[in-house]
C-alpha cells in the first residue's frame, strides 16, 4: 500500500522514515494490546514503503546526468557502458537497421577534451547501425543527443517512461550515424554470457522457417524479434500474449518435466528435488529477467526449502514472502504490469481454483456422486472421470486467472479479450510441448551440434501449431474489443465482490458466487454498456510528430480520419492509432479522409483499411464530400483542379462547420498552394486553423492568417522546431497557437450549442 501510494503523497522521504520508526517504536510499546500493535506496525509499514519507492522513483546520486537534462535533447559526447545485449530493430528511415541497448553513463565531456565523472542508465538507440557491434561490458564513447524519457503523448499510449523507470532508466541517447560511436575497450564476455549465447545458438539451429524459430526463442528465452511482429499481434489480439512472456508457467512446466524424468529414472526423491531447484535457477539464468521469472524462481526456491527442511509450506505465505524480497530490492516493480499480472494471477489461483471446482461438481446430482463412491467406476469409466475431472479443474483455474487479470488488463492494455480463456486452455498443451521439445533441443545440440536439423522438428511443429491456433482465435468474432479508461472505483468494488466467496462470515452459496459472478459479467460488458462519447463533435488532433492524424468523432456515432500518417514514427497504427481509439471505445472507423498521399500524411492507411474496413476519400476536389453529410457539414475548398503543382500543393483543403464553429484544415500547402487558396471565392474565415505544412512558414502566410482569422492554431509537428517552423509561431503573434509536440494529442469539443472546449493531453498532467 505505502509503495502504491508513492505518486499520490508529497515527497519529504525523511517524514516518512521518522514516521516509520515512531510508529514501529508505538507497536512495541503497545505490544499487550494487539489490535493497536497491528494498526502501528502496518502504519509504520506503510510509511516505509512510501519514503523507499519514492527514493526509488525521484531520487538519484548527483553526479548523476539526470540533473543536467530535461525532455529536451542537448547535443553531448559520453563515455559509457553497455550493459546488457544490444538488440537489432527496424529504424524510423525506411530501410534503415537500429541498434537499442541499455548503456551506463562514466563520463560527459565539458570543455576542451575534459571530461566530468557522471553516472545514471540511458536507453542507447544508434540509427542507423552500420556495421557497429557491441557486446555489454564494452567502452564505448558516444556524440549524440541526451534527453530525458518523455511521458506517453496520446491517450491510450503505453507509457515507454514508467516502464523504463521501474529498471532506474530515465534518460536517452540517440546516435543519429554509427560513425559517432567508437569501442574504447572490448570487454571479454562473462561465462554467464557465454553460457546464454550458447543455449541460443543450440536452440537457434536447424529451424527450416525464420517465424517459427523466432516464436521458439521467445517462448523459450523471451527473446524479441522483427519476425515475430505479425504473431503477436495475433497473440495481442486472442488474449494469449501471456504465453510469449517468460512466466511463472514455463518455469512450472520444465520444472514439473524435471522432476517427471527424476521419478522416471527411479531417483531419491530429495535428489529430483534438489536437481529441479537447480534446473529452475539456471533456466532463470538463460532467460532474460523479470519480475515474473524472479517472482516464480523465489516462489520455488522458498516451497523447495521448506520440503527439503521438512517444515509445514504455505504456498500463499511463500508466494507473498518471495514478493515481499522483491519489493525489498526493487520497490518500483509493484507498478509492472507484468509484476501485477503474475502476482495476482497466482495468488487467485491459490484461493479460488480448488473452491470453484468444488462448487462446479456441487452442481452434480447427488445421486450419482454417491453411486460413485459406492462403486467406483473402472476401465473407459475411469478415464472418462479422470478427464473430466482435469477439464473442471482446467477451466476453474482459466476462468480464475481470467477474472483476476480482467481488470489489470483493462487498465494497463484498454482491450478485453472474451477468447482469452478459451484459448489459454487450446495452447497449454501445444506451449507445454514446445517448451519440452525446446529444452531438449538446446541439450542435445549443445552435444551434438549436427543433431540441429533432425532435433528442431518436434519444437518446429510445435511452433507451427501455436501460429495457426492463435491465428484462428485472433480472427474470431469478438476479438480485442476496446475497453476505454477504467476508474479506479470500478477495479474497487470489482476487487470487494471477488473477494466475497473468502468472507468467514457468509454462508449461502448464492452470495458467494452470485456476486462474483455478476462482478465479471458486468465488468466484461462495460464497453458495451459504458460510453466515453461526450454531446457534439469531438476533433483529437494525434501527436504523430511532423505528420497528420486527426480522429473526428460525430455527433450521430460515425468516427473519420483526416490523414493518417507521420514522418519518423514505426508502427503507427499499432503504437499510436489503435491504442487511442481503444481508450476513446471506438470499434468502426466509417471513412477516412487523405489530403495528400506522403507518407506523413497517409503512412498507417493499409492498416486502417485491413482492420476497420473505411470508406476512403484520397485527394478530393473541391466540392461536397459525399458520404459524410449530416450535422457535421464537409466542404472541400482546394484545389479546384490538379495545375501539376508539388504533392504539397496539391493537398486537399477541407473544412467542418458544425453548430456554427469551423475547422479548416489545409494539408501541407505551400507558398503556391496557399495562394491558389487565396485566389478562390469562398471566404476562409474559421475559428480554428489547422496550419499548413505543419506549422512553417511560406511568404504569404500572413495573407492566409488574415484571411482565416483564426482564435486557434494547431500545428501538428515533432517537439524540435525548424527555422520556418520557429518564424511561425513569430508570426502568429498573439493568436492562440498550440504545437502537438509540446502539448500531445490536442482535443476540440464542439458542444451542440456552440462552445469550443481545447484540452492538451499533456498540458495538464
Amino acid at each position: 500500500m505505502g509503495i502504491a501510494l508513492y505518486s499520490t503523497a508529497p515527497i519529504p522521504v525523511e517524514v516518512y522514515a521518522l514516521a516509520a520508526a515512531m510508529l514501529a517504536l508505538l507497536g512495541i510499546i503497545f505490544r499487550a494490546s494487539r489490535r493497536i500493535a497491528l494498526a502501528a506496525v502496518g502504519l509504520s509499514l506503510v510509511a516505509a514503503g512510501l519514503g523507499w519507492a519514492q527514493i526509488h522513483y525521484y531520487y538519484a546520486p548527483e553526479p548523476s546526468a539526470i540533473h543536467r537534462v530535461d525532455e529536451s535533447p542537448v547535443i553531448v559526447r559520453v563515455r559509457a557502458r553497455i550493459v546488457d545485449q544490444p538488440i537489432v530493430r527496424d529504424g524510423q528511415l525506411k530501410g534503415a537497421k537500429a541498434l537499442a541497448c541499455r548503456a551506463t553513463l562514466l563520463a560527459i565531456e565539458e570543455d576542451h577534451s575534459k571530461w566530468r565523472e557522471t553516472s545514471g542508465d540511458v536507453l542507447l538507440r544508434i540509427e542507423p547501425m552500420g556495421e557497429l557491434k557491441l557486446t555489454p561490458g564494452d567502452e564505448i564513447t558516444a556524440i549524440g543527443d541526451l534527453a530525458r524519457l518523455s511521458p506517453p503523448s496520446n491517450p491510450g499510449e503505453y507509457d515507454w517512461q514508467a516502464h523504463f523507470a521501474r529498471a532506474d532508466v530515465y534518460m536517452r541517447l540517440s546516435v543519429n550515424q554509427w560513425q559517432a560511436l567508437h569501442v574504447v575497450s572490448v570487454s571479454a564476455p562473462s561465462v554467464l554470457w557465454r553460457v546464454r549465447l550458447a543455449a541460443r545458438k543450440a536452440l537457434a539451429s536447424g529451424f527450416q522457417n525464420n517465424n517459427n524459430r523466432a516464436l521458439a526463442m521467445a517462448l523459450l528465452f523471451g527473446d524479441n524479434d522483427e519476425a515475430l511482429e505479425e504473431a503477436w499481434s495475433d497473440f495481442r489480439a486472442s488474449g494469449t500474449a501471456h504465453h510469449l512472456s517468460i512466466s511463472g508457467t514455463h518455469i512450472a512446466i520444465l520444472t514439473a518435466f524435471v522432476l517427471l524424468l527424476g521419478r522416471c529414472l527411479m531417483l531419491h526423491p530429495r535428489t529430483v528435488l534438489i536437481a529441479a531447484l537447480l534446473f529452475a535457477l539456471a533456466y532463470a539464468g538463460l532467460v532474460r529477467p523479470s519480475p515474473p521469472v524472479v517472482r516464480s524462481v523465489l516462489l520455488c526456491l522458498a516451497v523447495g526449502a521448506s520440503i527439503l527442511l521438512r517444515r509445514n509450506t504455505d504456498p500463499l505465505q511463500c508466494l507473498f514472502a518471495a514478493v515481499l524480497v522483491m519489493l525489498i530490492y526493487s520497490p518500483m516493480d509493484l507498478t509492472n504490469p507484468g509484476f501485477q499480472l503474475s502476482f495476482g494471477a497466482v495468488a487467485g489461483l491459490m484461493l479460488f481454483t480448488r473452491r470453484v471446482s468444488a462448487w462446479a461438481w456441487s452442481l452434480e446430482n447427488e445421486h450419482d456422486r454417491m453411486a460413485r463412491v459406492i462403486r467406483p467406476p473402472q476401465g473407459i469409466g475411469a478415464a472418462w472421470q479422470w478427464a473430466l475431472h482435469a477439464f473442471v479443474r482446467s477451466m476453474a483455474a482459466g476462468l480464475v486467472a481470467y477474472s483476476i487479470s480482467l481488470p489489470l488488463i483493462a487498465i494497463h492494455f484498454r482491450q478485453l479479450n472474451p477468447w482469452a480463456v478459451p484459448g489459454s486452455l487450446l495452447l497449454a498443451p501445444i506451449v507445454g510441448c514446445a517448451l519440452v521439445t525446446g529444452i531438449l533441443k538446446i541439450a542435445l545440440c549443445s552435444l551434438i551440434p549436427a543433431a540441429g536439423a533432425l532435433s528442431a522438428f518436434p519444437t518446429e511443429a510445435a511452433t507451427r501449431a501455436m501460429r495457426w491456433s492463435v491465428g484462428v482465435l485472433a480472427h474470431l468474432p469478438g476479438a480485442e474489443i476496446g475497453m476505454g479508461s477504467v476508474a479506479p472505483w470500478m477495479v474497487g468494488l470489482y476487487a470487494l465482490m471477488l473477494l466475497l466467496p473468502l468472507a468467514p462470515y457468509v454462508r449461502s452459496w448464492r452470495l458467494r458466487w452470485v456476486f462474483p459472478c455478476a462482478a465479471v459479467l458486468l465488468f466484461s460488458a462495460t464497453p458495451f454498456l459504458c460510453s466515453t462519447r461526450e454531446p457534439g463533435t469531438r476533433i483529437t488532433f494525434l501527436s504523430v510528430g511532423n505528420g497528420s492524424c486527426a480522429v473526428v468523432e460525430m455527433p450521430d456515432g460515425r468516427v473519420a480520419l483526416i490523414d493518417c500518417g507521420a514522418a519518423r514514427q514505426r508502427d503507427l497504427f499499432g503504437r499510436t492509432i489503435q491504442p487511442f481509439l481503444r481508450d476513446r471505445n471506438i470499434r468502426r472507423i466509417d471513412a477516412v479522409f487523405i489530403t495528400h498521399a506522403d507518407s506523413d500524411h497517409a503512412l498507417a492507411l493499409d492498416d486502417i483499411v485491413a482492420a476497420y474496413h473505411p470508406q476512403i476519400h484520397r485527394e478530393t476536389l473541391a466540392g461536397k464530400l459525399p458520404g459524410l453529410s449530416g450535422a457535421v457539414n464537409w466542404e472541400v475548398l482546394a484545389p479546384p483542379i490538379r495545375k501539376h503543382l508539388s504533392s504539397n500543393d496539391e493537398s486537399s483543403v477541407v473544412r467542418l462547420k458544425y453548430a456554427g464553429r469551423s475547422i479548416l484544415f489545409t494539408g501541407d500547402i505551400e507558398e503556391d498552394g496557399i495562394a491558389s487558396l487565396l485566389r478562390g471565392l469562398i471566404p476562409l474565415d474559421s475559428d480554428v486553423l489547422i496550419a499548413p505544412h505543419h506549422g512553417s512558414w511560406e511568404k504569404n502566410t500572413a495573407d492566409l492568417l488574415r484571411a482565416s482569422q483564426p482564435d486557434l492554431i494547431i500545428c501538428s509537428s515533432s517537439p524540435r522546431l525548424s527555422g520556418l517552423q520557429r518564424s511561425f509561431n513569430k508570426l502568429a503573434g498573439g493568436i492562440n497557437l498550440k504545437r502537438t509536440g509540446t502539448s500531445g494529442a490536442i482535443s476540440i469539443t464542439i458542444t451542440p450549442q456552440g462552445e469550443l472546449i481545447v484540452n492538451g493531453f499533456r498540458d495538464n498532467p
